[in-house]
């Protein structure tokens, strides 16, 4: 604490200069700074028009419960140790080491897509190519309905 009082004085023990009165009032108006982000954690204005609004401010003037560290579940009995843990993770990446290297040794083949389109287009029935048919529409309407009316939740 002397060698701070020391620095603040100006290297005079016991006198105090300007320079070190400056430095204690900028530190105190530091500290008085950093009032304002914490106020930012109140809520701010709710629209009025919004249709939540009633709801919001209800919630905003609700106290809740404040948790307490005695709120924490215990850990549970049968979960894993570190050890088997860490086993696990080393089987994991040792199973996926033969497929990296085999990617790393078989790399995926990039360009000439309209070739591979032509040699799949050339593979294709004569009677498939072309546009869909007219009635197109109209089955995929169908079958949106059909998929619609079985994942409609049952009455």
């Amino acid at each position: 604490m002397r060698r701070f009082a020391t620095i603040v004085a100006g290297g005079k023990r016991g006198g105090a200069s300007l320079s070190g009165l400056l430095a204690c009032a900028s530190l105190a108006t530091a500290g008085c700074s950093a009032i304002n982000p914490i106020g930012r954690l109140n809520p701010g204005p709710v629209d009025p028009n919004s249709a939540l609004a009633a709801e919001v401010n209800q919630a905003t003037r609700t106290h809740y419960k404040t948790p307490k560290f005695t709120d924490i579940p215990k850990t549970p009995k049968d979960a894993p140790k570190p050890q088997a843990f860490r086993a696990k993770v080393v089987d994991v990446l040792a199973a996926r080491r033969p497929l990296t290297q085999w990617v790393a040794q078989n790399p995926p083949e990039h360009g000439d897509t309209e070739g591979f389109v032509a040699g799949a287009r050339a593979s294709l029935p004569s009677d498939e190519l072309g546009p869909p048919p007219t009635d197109a529409t109209e089955d995929t309407a169908a079958f949106a309905a059909a998929l619609r009316a079985q994942s409609a939740p049952k009455p």
